[in-house]
């Protein structure tokens, strides 16, 4: 009976000296932690004026004319992009915007969209370009077809 006891009781003090040491290791531990660094890009865009491609004159346009205007714009951030834009419909006289048209040229890599719930003129028209992200320092180049109906329009016309 004496080995009983005296085991148990030495079972016991093992397991109090193994609590004991593993609780003072717990609040005892240190560890140096290094700073977390995070480097965000920049996020920059620069579009360049509107170009009308060709050799017409749009001092004066007349009902059934139709233009191809081109933006070069360029990423001058730090990061890849993805492009996306609104379409600010508006001119320096009080033409109809119904009469006009506006949809990207086939060569490029662009797509207009505008929600069925907000379809009209006065809405915005989403523009987004769909050929990847856009890499620092490239230029992408946003070429718009613009068409001035023949039958809706009556008087001449200035492009703004």
């Amino acid at each position: 009976m004496k080995k009983k006891t005296l085991l148990i009781m030495l079972s016991i003090a093992v397991c109090v000296a193994l609590i004991g040491g593993a609780t003072m290791a717990w609040f005892t531990n240190e560890s140096e932690a290094t700073d977390a660094v995070f480097i965000a890009g920049t996020v920059n865009i620069k579009a360049n004026g509107a170009t009308i491609l060709g050799k017409k004159n749009y001092n004066n346009i007349t009902p059934g004319d139709c233009f191809i205007v081109e933006y070069d714009i360029e990423n001058t951030g730090t990061t890849d992009v993805e492009l996306r834009t609104i379409l600010d419909l508006s001119w320096n006289n009080d033409l109809e915007l119904d009469n006009v048209f506006i949809i990207p040229h086939p060569t490029t890599n662009w797509v207009l969209y505008q929600p069925e719930d907000e379809t009209g003129p006065e809405h915005p028209v989403y523009v987004y370009y769909m050929g990847g992200p856009v890499s620092p320092e490239d230029i992408v180049k946003l070429r718009l077809v613009v068409y001035f109906d023949g039958e809706m329009i009556t008087r001449e016309l200035s492009l703004q």
